[in-house]
């Protein structure tokens, strides 16, 4: 409010390109991942990682026509599952081998590769755009902030626990996505990385979400028909998984 229409407009150019920006960053780590575990479970099969990107619209684009926020609870909650017993096999996988060899050589504080560091981290944040909806819906507005500081206290802990440990068990080895340091040929190579797909896929049109509805806000649909104003909100969604 004390910035009037300037600060509205910019709070708005900021939500739409940071959540297009998660989607994009969710879309690459499905095709990543799920190359890597077609790669381990079809020996032979040379789909690319562009053609993984293309096939998963075929999924995306219809779920992303989805209206209303209450009807991602459930594909946000197996989502959320199936990241959470992947990530507690990974980490249980980098436990198990530094009991046994200990930590990995080149072990560095800082490494060559730390504005890549920096940049992902942004990425830890990638739901921060949901909080003032989260805030209208909450019913005691009074207990929020707690709450969501203690969530955050958490994930960041959960977050710094879980790099550190596979940083020390992989060292200088550890890939941009650690699922590409599991064992090749083991049941752990073949099945995480298509859990962390999974989980993705059914994320992205969940990130999408924000952005389209303040995009769809500054459209001029005030009179046009009921179906026209549906289907160019489904146009301008579908456009904004392509240009993803």
């Amino acid at each position: 409010k004390g910035l009037g229409s300037f600060g509205r407009l910019a709070v708005d150019v900021s939500l739409v390109l940071s959540q297009l920006g998660f989607v994009c960053a969710e879309m690459s780590y499905v095709a990543t991942n799920l190359h890597g575990a077609l790669q381990d479970c079809a020996k032979g099969w040379g789909i690319s990682e562009s053609a993984i990107l293309v096939l998963q619209l075929a999924f995306s684009v219809p779920l992303s026509w989805v209206r209303h926020l209450e009807f991602f609870k459930w594909t946000s909650l197996v989502a959320n599952l199936t990241v959470l017993c992947a990530l507690t096999a990974i980490w249980s996988f980098s436990v198990n081998g530094l009991a046994t060899h200990g930590p990995a050589e080149n072990i560095n504080l800082v490494g060559s590769g730390w504005p890549l560091f920096l940049g992902t981290t942004v990425f830890s944040f990638e739901c921060i755009n949901f909080v003032m909806p989260l805030y209208q819906e909450h019913a005691n507005k009074d207990t929020f902030i707690p709450v969501l500081t203690a969530t955050l206290w958490g994930v960041m802990l959960l977050f710094i626990l879980f790099g550190a440990v596979n940083y020390l068990e992989y060292g200088a080895e550890t890939k941009s996505a650690v699922t590409l340091n599991l064992p090749k040929g083991s049941i752990w190579g073949k099945v995480l990385p298509l859990a962390f797909a999974l989980g993705s896929l059914l994320n992205i049109p969940l990130f999408l979400f924000p952005a389209s509805i303040t995009l769809e806000g500054a459209l001029p649909l005030g009179t046009c028909p009921k179906i026209t104003r549906k289907w160019t909100k489904n146009g301008l969604r579908t456009s904004l998984l392509l240009f993803c």
